[in-house]
């Protein structure tokens, strides 16, 4: 602590005088006038002396520190006394401190001189005329380091009457002096200094380190599953990878802001989801070797749905909340039906008539819209038709409804669990973060400092490229070197039907991979990739503090391509291949480039690929003249993106395969094999003219 933040100090107002107690914590926030402290007086001190120093600002107007209500749970916290001496300071219990021996009468009230943080103990160094034998505590000035709304959430002002212009507060500055940043966290958008910032980003790379995991943020849509609301695909929730949910519509106010729609049943709506192939494999490894997160361009209610939903696949649950709350209403009518046809057939009236009325009870319950019950119509039968009814309502059937439904509700306790071991309050929607617009993620907004041990699973890049956060090795424009970029899931019985959230990223491979994603694999992929990369950012011979994991993903891309020479045939125009010297690159260039490969104008004899959209262009025919240069189509370089591996150039050849080099070729002695026949037949010749 620096004494320029110090802004007052806590005196007694002699050596021989005692601090009985103090009435507010330590780092507490305190306002002038306010009682923080109740001082023992010396009985044998003349009245006239008292009022020393810090006492006479007690004809301020005193400040009552409010008092919170307490709450169950809550237990009582024992103020502290300090005896204060010339050489040491002391702490106890006040409750132990109280003495009968002195009076009541000689307490008198510590009053705090000024606004600010209160710290008890001396302070690193005093200033001249201080007298540092009477000092007890000092305080400090209020950084702000964490700001809910406009008001400071340790001192509790507001920030628009704090700033210098007296305008509305801004974010970015508190003041001329102090850099402040929005995090969400828990759904929550506060505003932190940059020293807090700083500090939580060291306390969660300290914890990330001593369990040896990295933090792993997973965007939803068209990355680990793909959503629709059309009705169509109501055909398929007979297969286990489909999954239904209920979600509220959204509409848009004229301000622009969503709203949710939940005047009644009408404006709920079902969503159908595909689970992406091989998911539950890669939450389970991700679970082991990371701290997940979960970042998307949906609503909230969508995401914890979504979220909910893994952690049931997780744990083998099959029935999603529509279907639980549908199985409950059958368990409870078939409950109601059994009594009311047992106490009909026992010919025990009352009984019968409180089995309807619990049955209407429980059908009003069930059917509530915006917190207002809606009391469902009554349908009664004659008894003929309730007999034939209820006959097949039976004990043993009745059993086992409920033993199915103990088992669901177990296998939802368990989906509970999961899903707050896997992803805990690290989810953030689209609502959270409104602020930043639709098609923009920000790492900074989930972490105050980038992120530096944090890597991004997503199937869209320019939307981390649109926040503006530029490192140092990365151009502006580009997205951050810690995204792993994957194949964009599209479930060919869904293409068609419309998305949920936004649209998925650009894919240069979907037209040649149609209908090919049953076997999809690329969560197999970003699974092997994590893994490597987490060995390798903790690889025993590695152990630097300042070593991201952007720089480890860095050089696992280098090593892919490393000493190729790529040339580009039909996919960017010539004028753009150059590109800016600061601008961003196109995609395809970025790619080869990050791989580790020189990207070529010309088919030269260094030549090794030539990346083509289509057959026969001149490139082509010149690199087909030149032995062991792989003439490929551009999903041979996705794949080597989506892999972080070089992928076989056979599974994506464009055309005939390549002539193979002299090296090599077989030894061929075929010329020495012509001069020999033709000495043979000479000699021949000669022996029959003899």
């Amino acid at each position: 602590m620096t004494t320029e933040n110090i802004v007052g100090f806590v005196e007694l107002p002699s050596a021989t005088d005692k601090l009985h107690c103090w009435k507010v914590r330590n780092g507490s926030s305190v306002r002038v006038g306010e009682t923080i402290g109740l001082i023992s007086k010396n009985a044998n001190e003349s009245g006239a002396g008292a009022n020393t120093s810090n006492l006479e600002v007690s004809v301020v107007k005193s400040h009552k520190r409010p008092k919170r209500r307490m709450r169950p749970g809550d237990t009582v916290v024992a103020t502290f006394e300090v005896t204060t001496t010339a050489d040491s300071i002391t702490t106890n219990s006040a409750v132990e401190s109280a003495s009968a021996s002195e009076p009541k009468q000689d307490l008198c009230p510590l009053i705090c001189s000024t606004d600010g943080i209160l710290r008890i103990g001396r302070p690193p160094s005093t200033t001249e005329g201080q007298n540092s034998a009477t000092i007890i505590g000092y305080i400090v000035k209020c950084l702000h380091p964490t700001v809910i709304e406009g008001l400071c959430a340790v001192c509790g002002n507001s920030m628009e009457l704090l700033t210098s212009n007296k305008q509305a507060y801004s974010p970015e500055k508190v003041d001329d002096s102090v850099n402040m940043s929005r995090v969400t966290v828990a759904g929550v958008t506060v505003t932190i200094s940059e020293s807090e910032g700083q500090r939580m980003a060291e306390e969660d790379a300290e914890r990330l380190r001593s369990q040896r995991k990295l933090s792993l943020v997973l965007d939803l849509d068209h990355t680990l599953v793909h959503a629709t609301n059309d009705v169509r695909a109501q055909q398929y929730l007979h297969r286990e990878d489909v999954r239904n949910l209920v979600l509220p519509m959204i509409t848009v106010s004229e301000s622009g802001h969503e709203q949710a729609m939940l005047k009644n049943n009408f404006w709920m709506q079902q969503h159908f989801v595909k689970l992406r192939p091989h998911v539950k494999e890669f939450l389970e490894m991700a679970l082991a070797l990371y701290e997940v997160g979960v970042y998307t361009a949906g609503t909230r209610e969508y995401a914890e749905q979504i979220t909910i939903m893994l952690a049931r696949h997780l744990v083998g649950a099959t029935r999603d909340q529509p279907d639980l709350e549908h199985l409950r209403y059958q368990v409870q009518s078939a409950e109601s039906e059994f009594a009311r046809h047992e106490a009909k057939s026992g010919g025990n009236t009352d009984q019968a008539h409180d089995a309807d009325h619990a049955d209407e009870q429980g059908n009003q319950a069930a059917e509530t819209t915006d917190g207002k019950s809606r009391k469902r119509k009554r349908v009664t039968f004659t008894a003929s038709k309730m007999d034939e009814k209820t006959d097949g309502v039976t004990a043993g059937k009745m059993a086992e409804m409920k033993q199915e439904l103990e088992g669901v509700e177990r296998l939802e306790a368990e989906a509970q669990e999961m899903r707050q071991k896997l992803f805990g309050s690290r989810v953030v929607s689209r609502t959270d973060v409104g602020d930043l617009g639709r098609d923009v993620k920000s790492l900074k907004r989930v972490f105050p400092c980038g992120g530096t041990m944090a890597v991004v699973v997503d199937d869209r890049e320019d939307v981390w490229a649109n926040a503006g956060e530029v490192a140092a090795s990365t151009r502006k424009g580009e997205p951050p070197e810690n995204l792993l970029l994957v194949r964009p899931y599209h479930w060919h019985r869904f293409v068609g039907y419309a998305d949920v959230n936004n649209a998925a990223g650009f894919d240069l491979t979907r037209s040649q991979n149609e209908g090919d994603d049953e076997s999809d694999e690329q969560l197999l992929w970003t699974s092997d990739i994590l893994k490597r990369l987490h060995t390798r950012f903790y690889a025993k011979n590695t152990e630097d503090k300042d070593k991201t994991v952007a720089d480890v993903l860095r050089s696992m891309r280098q090593e892919v391509l490393l000493g190729g020479s790529l040339v580009l045939s039909g996919l960017i125009p010539l004028h753009k291949q150059k590109g800016e010297s600061n601008g961003p690159r196109p995609a395809v260039i970025r790619y080869a480039e990050s791989l580790g490969a020189k990207v070529l104008p010309n088919v030269t004899s260094h030549t090794t690929h030539v990346v083509a959209a289509k057959d026969g262009t001149d490139k082509i025919l010149a690199a087909r003249q030149i032995p062991g240069c792989f003439v490929v189509k551009a999903s041979w370089l996705m794949e080597c993106i989506w892999t972080l591996k070089r992928s076989d150039e056979g599974k994506h050849l464009l055309g005939p395969p390549p002539q193979k080099k002299l090296a090599d070729l077989p030894a061929n002695d075929s010329d020495d094999d012509d001069d020999d026949d033709l000495v043979a037949e000479l000699e021949n010749e000669l022996l029959n003219e003899d």
